[in-house]
């Protein structure tokens, strides 16, 4: 970085500066007196400051706060969201979408591990229920229903899917009960 050859002046300058001069000594030269304001707010700022922006402002040019995607909502969001949805909207993106065969399929597993079909579709994480959604997304998957769309009807993404049909050797392994499933559906 360069140095204003204003005398008396330290303030840093551009490469690519023409004139040798800060802001606030340009200006000075120019003829400009008056207070700088911000782009942005109108509030009066520092002469030797470059971006022509309040800290404030500056900021927020920077790094723009991200808002929910979802139509007319400006609700703000934090970086880790992946979904580009706030709080209100995230809850209703992975409701489960039953069709009457699904949800035939979901009974009848369901009824053969002894859980319930409601743990099935909500977020009941202990292992029989994973096992009996793992065996649902594969009996789905046999009858030629795409990931996303399995993800769609259990209400799960199209990668926890995946993952479950990864963990399906596992699941038979462990739970004599899935192994003889996988067999019928077979």
């Amino acid at each position: 970085m360069r140095r204003c050859s204003h005398e008396g002046c330290g303030h840093q300058i551009n490469k690519g500066n023409v004139s040798g001069l800060c802001i606030a000594h340009y200006n000075e030269r120019r003829g400009y007196k008056g207070p700088r304001e911000c782009l942005d707010c109108g509030a009066v700022i520092a002469k030797h400051g470059s971006t022509g922006r309040c800290g404030a402002c500056y900021a927020a040019f920077l790094h723009p706060p991200r808002l929910c995607k979802h139509e007319g909502c400006r609700n703000r969001i934090s970086k880790t969201v992946k979904s580009g949805l706030c709080a209100e909207h995230r809850g209703h993106v992975n409701k489960p979408v039953m069709t009457g065969k699904t949800m035939e399929v979901v009974r009848e597993v369901a009824a053969a591990l002894d859980v319930h079909p409601r743990d099935v579709l909500n977020g009941d994480r202990t292992a029989e229920v994973v096992e009996a959604r793992a065996v649902i997304a594969s009996v789905l998957r046999g009858r030629g229903m795409s990931y996303p769309r399995i993800g769609e009807r259990l209400g799960r993404d199209h990668s926890s899917v995946v993952n479950l049909m990864q963990q399906l050797p596992k699941y038979a392994a462990r739970n004599p009960k899935v192994a003889a499933l996988l067999e019928r559906a077979a």
